[in-house]
Formats: C-alpha cells, structure tokens, sequence
C-alpha cells in the first residue's frame, strides 16, 4: 500500500509537471515600436498571445505602434502566456479649447497648460487692458469649444495697457529659444530677432541651441516696456554658451553698445 500511494503521488507529480511546463520559461520580447503585424509574427514564433488593451497618443513612435506592454520586456513567463498591449493611436488627442479672451497673460499660460495646449503672443497692441484680446488658430480667430489637437499652439493678440508700466529685464542667456519664451511670455514680453551663428546647420541644431547673448541685457535693475521685443543670439558652441540664470552682468561691464540697444527699446 505504501508503494503504491508512493508511486501515485509521484505519477501526479510528474502530470502536473508537463501541464503546467514547470521549469521552462519564456522571456517576453519588447514589443515597444513594432506594428500589430510585427507582433503578431514574434507571438506566434514564442508561443505566446497578445490583447490590445488601450490606445493613446504620443508622438515618440509612429502611429499604429507600441507603446507599452504588461509583462515589461525580459520578464519570464510560460507558454500561452497573453500579453497586454497599449498601442500609439492613429489619431492625436482632441481637445475643446477653452476661452482666453480677457486672461492676463499668465493665467492663460497657466490655463492652456492643464489644457495640453500652448500659449504664443502674436503681439502687444495698443489697449486699456493688459488682457488677451483675440485668441486664433492658423492665422484665423477661434471660438472657446472649438475641437483642436492637443499640443497645438493657440496665437493670441495682447492689450499692451495704457500706463508705461515696466518690468525689469529677465536674463535668459543658457536659454533655448522655447524655454526662453516662456519666460518672457510671463513678463509679456516677446523674442524679437533671431540670429543663429555659423554652428547652426540643420533644424535638429537650431533645436539644440542655446541663446549666448541677448539684446537689451540684464544689468543691475534695469527694466524695459512691457510688450517689447528682446533681440537673441544664439550658438551651440557649449564653450561660449553661460551658465542659465547665474550671470549676473555688472553696471559697469556693460558695453557702450549694450547701453544703446536699451535706450532704442526702451
């Protein structure tokens, strides 16, 4: 009796064993980039199965392609085992944009952030406010509710006021050209000429570089009109590039030239 309760339990063993494939796994492959057809090909090779699960919008792949998985890549699993799929959707996210119209400036910088949307001063015209006073898409006025892609950029026409009120001048030298106008957008201020030196060839570089020296320039408490322009050059020569936010320019070092582009701006 015992031999044979010995040799049933071992017999059971042994079943459970090849059901369940104990001790063989399977490294999940990373599925991130690929197309449905792609996958398809790599699961059925694997003895695996997969479930599209969810589909947002990104630009980092190209529509249609993974963008997650659950198990991650390299996890081991057995055969048969379904993999859970979140693909980049074929179409961006939409979104109703929401109205503008009579927003300082920063509280629709603040306000088109939680919208996925983007802020960008057309320019600052004569007004009794220092409001937003036209907000349009493609060069055309747009309603609050109108359906548009998430990230787009909404143009908007600001009231300059009719106080002479000024605001001292930001330092934006380290800057990249987007960080730089955010920045002055929040002082409702605009980036007027753009130079580009010798080292900026392609649009990836124009991207990449930075602004080394800016017209007019901080000097101690120096201010300019609200709605002006500051003038930026920029390189992405790393060794002629300052430090963001840590040059502090002296009265005193401040060429004749500096002095000049000021008083113009001011």
């Amino acid at each position: 009796m015992i031999g044979a309760i010995v040799i049933l339990i071992f017999s059971v063993f042994i079943i459970l064993n090849a059901y369940t494939n104990h001790g063989e796994a399977i490294s999940v492959p990373d599925f991130t980039g690929l197309t449905i057809s792609e996958v398809e090909k790599i699961i059925n090779d694997k003895n695996l199965q997969f479930k599209i699960v969810d589909s947002i919008y990104t630009d980092k792949v190209e529509r249609g392609a993974v963008i997650d998985q659950v198990p991650k890549p390299d996890h081991k699993v057995k055969n048969d085992r379904i993999i859970f799929i979140t693909l980049n959707s074929f179409l961006p996210q939409r979104i109703q944009i929401p109205n503008f119209l009579d927003l300082e400036l920063r509280s629709a910088n603040a306000l088109a952030e939680t919208y996925g949307l983007k802020i960008n001063v057309e320019k600052f015209v004569p007004d009794i406010s220092t409001t937003i006073l036209k907000q349009k898409f493609k060069g055309k006025e747009i309603k609050a509710g109108t359906w548009v892609e998430k990230n787009t950029i909404i143009d908007v026409i600001v009231g300059r006021g009719r106080s002479s009120e000024k605001v001292l001048v930001p330092n934006i030298l380290g800057f990249s050209k987007n960080e730089a106008e955010n920045k002055l957008s929040n002082l409702a201020l605009m980036i007027g000429v753009e130079d580009y030196d010798e080292s900026v060839i392609s649009s990836k570089d124009s991207l990449n570089a930075k602004i080394y020296n800016q017209s007019p320039r901080k000097y101690k408490n120096s201010e300019i009109r609200i709605g002006s322009t500051i003038d930026i050059w920029l390189t992405i020569k790393k060794e002629i590039i300052p430090e963001p936010d840590t040059l502090n320019v002296d009265e005193n070092n401040v060429s004749e030239e500096v002095y000049s582009n000021e008083e113009e701006n001011n």
